[in-house]
């Protein structure tokens, strides 16, 4: 509050601090002396509760909050039979995880609809739905399937679902695009994985990236600026081989072997419970737009690309090379749109 302020008798020197706390949902909070307290009304001396049933319903509460939660980030969409063959990254974004903090998007759809029909992400179908809004990019695409997808709630959550994209059979014409394709396909037929599924994951890098910058432009509409809680969930990752366009990806699955995914669904981080979901701060005035999304893409694609069998130290030492080829992707889609005749 700017001061002085006359109308209340805020003179130089005097400020106020408003603090708002939301009410928890680990209830009941158990002291260290072991009771459980409850705080009345207004008053500054909590009371220890001993009434069961107010314990009980202290109880439900933070259980159906978790609940809700760990429903929303596990969620699985519905496919049709024609995708049982399709991997699936459904990633979760929120501020405010169990809806306590008053977080709520007042825009309309065309605010909405603006927004989402921007670059670099431009979905072409956008439309209104119970709670919020959906957008996805519909256009060249099969239109009935699960496309990439982006569900916005008004409490400010974000759920979108991204095709993780595989390369075309026979591998080595998809691979010859890509500087260690020919190396990547040989080491595939070395070890008799010439037939399995190869998802092409050199545009990830960038994509987590807008999808960040995006989802905080949104919600920045409505006075949020984080600390942003995400959680990603791979679906459908069953025997499915990773492969990145970078030496020390190449040099690592000569000496290791071809990472081969053993789950079919996977969270990433593992566990529904609000500690384990990746933490992105709000933006800092010392770093651009642009490195602070390479920041918030690096936090959210180590732990998914571990989770598919290829270590934090390959992501790193070739993140000058993985930068490169998230610029070169659209130039590879072309390519093989032109190939396959799309």
């Amino acid at each position: 509050m700017e001061i002085p302020e006359k109308n209340i008798g805020l003179s130089s020197g005097r400020l106020i601090i408003v603090v708002k706390i939301p009410p928890g949902v680990e209830t009941p909070y158990v002291h260290n002396d072991g009771r459980v307290y409850r705080r009345v009304a207004d008053s500054s001396a909590p009371k220890p509760e001993t009434d069961r049933h107010i314990l009980d319903r202290l109880w439900a509460r933070g259980e159906k909050s978790k609940k809700k939660l760990a429903d929303f980030v596990s969620r699985l969409p519905v496919t049709s039979k024609g995708e049982d063959d399709e991997c699936f990254l459904h990633i979760s974004i929120m501020s405010d995880p169990y809806e306590i903090g008053g977080d709520w998007y007042s825009g309309g759809f065309d605010e909405f609809a603006k927004a989402m029909r921007g670059n670099p992400i431009p979905f072409d179908n956008v439309y209104p739905k119970s709670g919020g809004f959906v957008a996805r990019q519909a256009k060249n695409n099969p239109a009935r399937n699960r496309v990439f997808t982006w569900e916005f709630s008004r409490f400010c959550h974000s759920f979108i679902t991204f095709p993780l994209g595989r390369l075309s059979e026979p591998y080595e014409g998809s691979l010859s695009l890509y500087s260690c394709g020919e190396i990547f396909g040989g080491v595939l037929y070395d070890s008799k994985l010439e037939g399995s599924r190869v998802l092409d994951l050199n545009v990830l890098f960038e994509m987590l990236a807008a999808i960040v910058t995006r989802h905080r432009a949104l919600v920045s509409k409505c006075g949020v600026s984080g600390p942003f809680y995400v959680k990603a969930h791979i679906e459908n990752a069953w025997r499915t081989i990773p492969f990145l366009d970078l030496s020390v990806f190449v040099e690592h699955v000569k000496e290791y072997g071809v990472p081969v995914v053993q789950d079919r669904n996977i969270l990433v981080p593992s566990g529904v419970d609000f500690e384990s979901f990746v933490c992105i701060s709000e933006r800092s005035s010392s770093q651009s737009i642009e490195m602070e999304s390479y920041r918030d893409s690096m936090l959210l694609m180590v732990p998914i690309l571990a989770a598919m069998g290829i270590p934090d130290k390959v992501i790193r030492d070739g993140i000058d090379d993985l930068l490169k080829l998230a610029g070169k992707f659209k130039e590879f889609q072309d390519v093989r749109n032109r190939i396959s005749g799309n």
